[in-house]
């Protein structure tokens, strides 16, 4: 049973009670489904199932309808040290020879977890690392896990888009909220120097539905079109083979320029202007958005659209 399963047998309240005992901060607003997505992303399959195992049954009686209601709850226990199950000299060595992680990624993921932020450099910026964040690292980068809820290939996604856009993406954040008002949760963005939005990703640890790539354009545009944003790119990825259904609702949209990986979308006469004011190219060459679309493939993001 994976994580996000172990958690959504708890009611709201036992998951608050969890957040509140590993002291994490948690928005007011979030409800029973943002619990389990931020709870599974921090912690442990270790430590869920130490917080599950005295899962019982709690009855709630609602005396205006005169019904009973039965709900799982927890008893918490004291909270326990967090425990060390793997070779740090080996992860250390791992992450500072091979697996490459931009420190603009290591800074979202601290972030996430509410610990120091990382410092130093090489050697030095690991071994002083927090044992909660490493740990983190060693299953999303070394093992290259699957959690079961996206989150992993979230980062490692990030850490892709990092790499190919270099020092033009100054901050990385992970399912972000910054725009949740009008356009909801985007698994990845990356911002430039004036903390504009110039590359976003959508990822599925999961075969691929066209309900996804739906919002993955639909997301797109409304990023490109809402915000003087300057957005160069946008990326898909995912975990599973896409199939010939995937590429023709891509192909076939009324949005997509398939031969040119790009999207159709305009933005309005104001910030064509404003974006034209700030580059030295045409209208139509600063108004574009490429799309690309990746299979991870034995750990390496294979581009696969568009087709060329």
């Amino acid at each position: 049973m994976t994580k996000a399963e172990l958690l959504s047998k708890l009611d709201e309240e036992s998951l608050r009670k969890i957040a509140k005992n590993e002291e994490f901060s948690i928005p007011k607003n979030y409800g029973k489904r943002d619990l389990v997505k931020y709870l599974e992303g921090t912690l442990t399959l270790e430590k869920i199932k130490e917080y599950t195992a005295e899962i019982y049954e709690k009855e709630t009686k609602r005396t205006i309808i005169h019904e009973t209601v039965k709900e799982n709850g927890i008893r918490i226990k004291a909270k326990e040290t967090t425990k060390i199950t793997f070779d740090k000299s080996k992860v250390i060595i791992e992450l500072t020879q091979k697996e490459k992680v931009d420190f603009t990624v290591l800074e979202d993921i601290a972030k996430r977890l509410e610990v120091p932020p990382p410092s130093g450099k090489g050697l030095s910026l690991y071994g002083k690392m927090n044992d909660k964040m490493l740990d983190f690292l060693n299953r999303i980068f070394v093992e290259k896990e699957s959690d079961g809820y996206g989150l992993f290939l979230e980062y490692r996604t990030a850490n892709f888009i990092k790499k190919q856009f270099g020092s033009k993406v100054k901050r990385i954040e992970v399912r972000c909220r910054k725009f949740f008002s009008e356009i909801g949760e985007i698994d990845v963005v990356g911002f430039d120097s004036e903390n504009k939005p110039i590359v976003m990703a959508e990822c599925k640890d999961r075969k691929a539905k066209k309900e996804d790539l739906d919002k993955w354009i639909t997301n797109t545009r409304k990023l490109y079109q809402s915000h003087d944003c300057s957005l160069e790119e946008s990326y898909f990825s995912t975990s599973k083979r896409l199939t010939n259904e995937n590429f023709e609702r891509i192909e076939n949209s009324n949005e997509v320029d398939a031969e040119r990986g790009q999207l159709k979308a305009t933005k309005g006469i104001g910030q064509q202007l404003r974006q034209f004011a700030n580059t030295n190219k045409g209208f139509k060459e600063s108004g574009s958005v490429n799309l690309s679309m990746y299979e991870v493939r034995q750990n390496q993001f294979v581009k696969i659209f568009p087709r060329k």
